[in-house]
């Protein structure tokens, strides 16, 4: 009654409007993280963790997935981004230019010119894929859990993440999973 005298009448009817509203509010949000929570658990539900041609990669993203799993969410696929295929790498053109581009001078990268840093990378990467593809193995993380991604730079930063990203990354996936393909 003090609100109601301090305030008038009507903030008590407004209070109490609000405090309605608040709990409707409420309940829907609840109801709503419940049916998330449903979807998230679901067999169909798929759920990728994206990572990068690096050596620590694949601890952090055993990490994420023994957290999941720990969650019920057991159905997860790993895309490894930022992968060159095996085809390209293996091409005629990709190892010319690799040898063309060969530099005695490894332990000094400051004095290398772009096409032997590139030579350099591209060479590297078989390795680092072998590398990595043992250590999925040592968690036996089967190749149909695997998937190699195109270069899609935005997908790691979730500040520069578009919507197109996304799209183009889900229809690479919808057209690999309707040609039951095990790697791209």
């Amino acid at each position: 009654t003090a609100l109601g005298k301090v305030g008038g009448e009507n903030i008590l009817l407004t209070l109490g409007e609000l405090i309605l509203l608040m709990d409707q509010i409420f309940y829907k949000m609840v109801e709503r993280l419940e049916q998330s929570r449903i979807w998230i658990r679901s067999n169909q539900t798929k759920i990728y963790l994206v990572l990068t041609l690096r050596d620590d990669a694949i601890s952090v993203a055993i990490e994420l997935k023994k957290i999941l799993e720990n969650e019920g969410i057991n159905n997860i696929v790993f895309l490894v981004n930022k992968t060159p295929s095996n085809e390209f790498l293996n091409s005629l053109e990709i190892k010319n230019f690799i040898k063309d581009n060969q530099s005695d001078k490894i332990a000094d990268y400051k004095n290398l010119e772009f096409n032997e840093l590139l030579a350099k990378y591209l060479y590297s990467i078989p390795k680092l894929k072998t590398k990595i593809y043992n250590q999925f193995s040592e968690y036996s993380i089967e190749n149909n859990n695997i998937i190699e991604i195109p270069i899609i730079n935005s997908i790691e930063d979730i500040y520069k993440l578009t919507i197109k990203d996304l799209e183009t990354l889900g229809s690479f996936l919808d057209k690999r999973d309707s040609m039951n393909l095990e790697m791209y």
